[in-house]
């Protein structure tokens, strides 16, 4: 107990931890005392999670601080590619639907306009997933 309290940096690190069956043993006082420093324990883990609580973070911790504007601006370039890529399946869709609704063609063209319909539900298939990546 008392290495893992270094460990974590801890300001308590005596600890009167029983051993066996010393607990007959200890008279009152003794148990008062580990009582106090069980609640002293408790807390200073109180305030510590109290005050963890209490920092809110903001977009400008994405400027003030050095890590997080690495990691931004890593992101940043790394998601480019996939906004063009975004932008053409929708265009893909797009413009099979377009081509569609403007040319009409007959029964013996009915090949053309199977082709436009898969090309367009594949543009539309794979800007609803990049959606997902993106955001």
């Amino acid at each position: 107990m008392q290495k893992l309290s270094r460990w974590n940096g801890s300001p308590h690190t005596e600890y009167a931890l029983l051993p066996g069956n010393a607990k007959e043993r200890q008279d009152e006082g003794h148990q008062n005392e580990n009582r106090l420093m069980l609640q002293q324990n408790y807390e200073y883990a109180q305030q510590e999670q109290d005050a963890s609580r209490d920092e809110e973070g903001s977009i400008i911790d994405l400027i003030r601080k050095p890590v997080l504007r690495y990691r931004a601006a890593i992101l940043s370039l790394q998601w480019a590619g996939r906004r063009r890529t975004l932008v053409c399946f929708m265009g893909l869709a797009a413009l099979c639907m377009f081509v569609m609704y403007i040319v009409s063609f007959g029964q013996d063209r009915s090949n053309y306009k199977l082709t436009l319909l898969v090309f367009g539900k594949l543009g539309i298939c794979g800007a609803f997933d990049l959606i997902y990546v993106l955001s």
